[in-house]
């Protein structure tokens, strides 16, 4: 079995863990300075047009370099919680994927989108660094579990 590495980053103090299994077989705490950019989640709320991808992805891009921030792409594929049955979700998982994945590409951006259902998770995995819970959700637990085990981290809003 690997070893796990865990982080636990709490201001300038550093706690690494290392489990084997279960067991805790190593821990040290390190003291050092940590320059951490700020980082901003940004992005379209859905995902209407490739144009539209690009002109925000480019802007955001400009951002980073101009202020030196770490913003992380986000737009959604589908936004399930609209207040109206004849309002605009979206472009789909299957489309809304590749529409990311050319994002990252392009523009090399780290990329989030939430997911909905637990089998979303997988195929979301392929291309967002972020899985995002959308906090109308944030109690289901098959969803979580499937966000978990996609390998990602995963951002539950709440």
């Amino acid at each position: 079995m690997f070893s796990q590495l865990f982080y636990i980053l709490c201001k300038n103090l550093m706690k690494i863990m290392v489990f084997c299994g279960k067991m805790r077989i190593f821990a040290r705490y390190y003291v050092r300075k940590i320059h951490m950019k700020q980082t901003f989640i940004a992005g379209p709320c859905v995902i209407e047009s490739a144009e539209l991808l690009d002109t925000v992805a480019a802007k955001l891009v400009e951002i980073n370099e101009k202020l030196g921030t770490d913003i992380i792409f986000k737009a959604s594929f589908d936004k399930a919680n609209r207040t109206s049955l004849h309002s605009y979700r979206g472009v789909g998982i299957e489309r809304g994927v590749e529409m990311l994945a050319e994002v990252k590409r392009r523009y090399g951006l780290r990329i989030t989108t939430d997911i909905h259902e637990a089998w979303q998770a997988e195929r979301v995995a392929d291309v967002a660094d972020i899985i995002q819970i959308p906090a109308f959700l944030c109690r289901q637990t098959d969803l979580i579990v499937a966000a978990s085990e996609s390998g990602r981290i995963v951002n539950i809003k709440k």
